[in-house]
């Protein structure tokens, strides 16, 4: 893997990392992926927005499933009026 940085203001970026997520669209939210061996899937679990978690016969197709939920769940609390929380970014729970 080809290691380049992106040198700002204020920090040093990973530009592989800004590449992938302006191509994918992804959430800002963390994502915590695990492997079900009973049911044989990968459950993606979005810790900052609770009971937000999807699933899928591979990891691409759990995260692709999840950020699915993410704006689901968004869309439903907004109709709701739940607040939203703002993505905190990587959480410590390990």
């Amino acid at each position: 893997m080809i290691n380049i940085l992106l040198s700002t203001k204020f920090a040093v970026v990973p530009y592989f990392f800004i590449f992938v997520q302006i191509i994918m669209n992804e959430s800002q939210y963390e994502l915590i992926i695990y492997w079900d061996n009973q049911d044989k899937i990968f459950v993606v679990d979005v810790p900052e927005l609770p009971g937000c978690m999807a699933h899928g016969e591979s990891k691409k197709a759990a995260i692709d499933n999840v950020e699915n939920a993410i704006k689901f769940w968004i869309k439903t609390a907004k109709e709701d009026g739940i607040d939203i929380p703002v993505p905190k970014g990587r959480l410590m729970f390990a």
